[in-house]
């Protein structure tokens, strides 16, 4: 009977997918910011202005932070765009330090003639330190790490990624999707825990041309900050999570007989709150680095390595109740602020959002867990481990989607009083939420 109702399911999936194909489009799109925007991520004195507030309005687009001066490398908005019947799943990475939940309402407005609905977009983030400041409205991260909010900047970003999105939906063709995984090593480092705490696993799901037999490009998740660049370089860059995606993409583009579409892929981070890149900053160790993984990925994405993926999608998402954000002033400073009780926080509310969204999408088996900000790498063994256990058989933990809401630490974690300590604006209580909220979706 067991054996009966397997081939009855395979025979009609097959079917499914034979009537009705999934369709695949893939965007690769410059943003090309102005020069002169400030760059978004670090507070050091070496991004900040020497005067420290221009208040003689010497600077157009800079208030607090340093003008960018060049480019390193292309600012992208990188779209891949999946449909089956009327369903959507569209995966979108940008080339920003975070992104805040407003974007993806903006963004839904935009695409409003093609129907998308607010489960079908994941909007993320690859946390490079070297993308335009001033898109934010939340006021304590302005002043940390982004510069005061600048309307026209947030609405041209607003209007490139609508426009990536509305150019992979319409050119999407039929597709094969595959996955596959690889350990990389040499390339991650944890900044604050044991040197060797990390998720050195990298996931890719892949899709290739039906109609042409050409690679397609597709996404890659792996877990590691952006911040390889040198701090005081005033130079726009998709630092080494970019670079890991052009060398995927250059390792596809030879993999191709035909000339065409260059592949495109996407960097969603994984849980990198505590996880670095090694190595000392500088522009040559990116191209280092990025060379070095896709040479330990190779065997992993040659297609005879690569497992088929059944080519359904679906995608749900839901608002939760995060925390009221508050710092704990102990963890933030030095001297005489190290010996106040750990009970005393500064709330931050409404200043921060109180709730925030989680969305969990499919690819066939594998399911993609967001988190709105930059969970520690245990977090994110934790989250795959519940999701496993309510079923799920291939969890990818994505950050730095759908919203930017600081950083995740455990209990253990948030008390040891370090960085990422400082900045859990939530508490660990706020990620035991994020957890909680996934399992309740996942069990509807």
């Amino acid at each position: 009977m067991k054996l009966f109702i397997f081939l009855a399911s395979f025979y009609a999936s097959q079917i499914m997918a034979q009537s009705n194909p999934l369709m695949v489009g893939m965007v690769s799109h410059d943003m090309k910011p102005a020069l002169g925007i400030p760059l978004a991520g670090y507070g050091a004195d070496a991004r900040r202005l020497p005067e420290k507030i221009d208040w003689k309005l010497k600077y157009p687009e800079c208030t607090l932070f340093r003008p960018s001066e060049g480019y390193h490398s292309p600012i992208r908005s990188k779209v891949m765009a999946l449909k089956q019947g009327q369903d959507h799943l569209i995966f979108v990475s940008l080339d920003t330090i975070g992104l805040e939940h407003r974007l993806t309402r903006d963004v839904l407005k935009g695409l409003k003639d093609y129907g998308i609905k607010p489960h079908e977009l994941v909007l993320t983030a690859t946390h490079t330190h070297g993308g335009p400041g001033t898109l934010s409205k939340r006021f304590p991260l302005q002043v940390i790490a982004v510069d005061l909010y600048r309307p026209k900047n947030y609405r041209y970003i607003l209007n490139q990624v609508v426009t990536s999105i509305k150019k992979a939906l319409d050119h999407m063709e039929p597709a094969d999707v595959y996955k596959t995984k690889a350990a990389i090593n040499g390339i991650q480092k944890n900044k604050w825990r044991q040197v060797n705490k990390f998720d050195n696993t990298a996931g890719f799901l892949v899709a290739k041309s039906r109609a042409t037999g050409q690679w397609m490009g597709g996404i890659v998740n792996f877990s590691v900050h952006g911040g390889s660049m040198p701090v005081g370089l005033m130079l726009y860059s998709s630092d080494l999570n970019g670079g890991i995606e052009h060398e995927l993409e250059k390792h596809f583009a030879f993999k191709n007989a035909l000339q065409g579409n260059e592949p495109v892929f996407l960097f969603l981070n994984g849980a990198e709150g505590d996880v670095g890149a090694v190595g000392e900053r500088s522009v040559e160790i990116i191209d280092v680095l990025s060379k070095k993984f896709v040479d330990q990925a190779a065997p992993a994405l040659i297609e005879e390595s690569m497992t088929a993926v059944e080519p359904v999608i679906s995608s749900k998402k839901d608002k939760f109740f995060l925390g009221i954000p508050a710092s704990t002033v102990k963890f933030c400073g030095d001297g005489w602020v190290e010996k106040l009780p750990q009970w005393f926080k500064v709330n931050l509310y409404p200043l921060l959002p109180s709730h925030s969204y989680i969305s969990q999408s499919q690819v066939g088996d594998v399911t993609f867990l967001t988190w709105p900000g930059e969970p520690s790498t245990q977090l994110g063994w934790d989250l795959q481990k519940m999701a496993k256990e309510n079923g799920v058989v291939d969890p990818w933990v994505v950050g730095l989607a759908h919203d930017y809401t600081t950083y995740y630490t455990n209990k253990e974690e948030f008390n040891e009083g370090t960085y990422d300590s400082c900045s859990s604006l939530y508490g660990y209580k706020g990620s035991k939420r994020v957890i909680k909220a996934h399992e309740k979706l996942l069990k509807e």
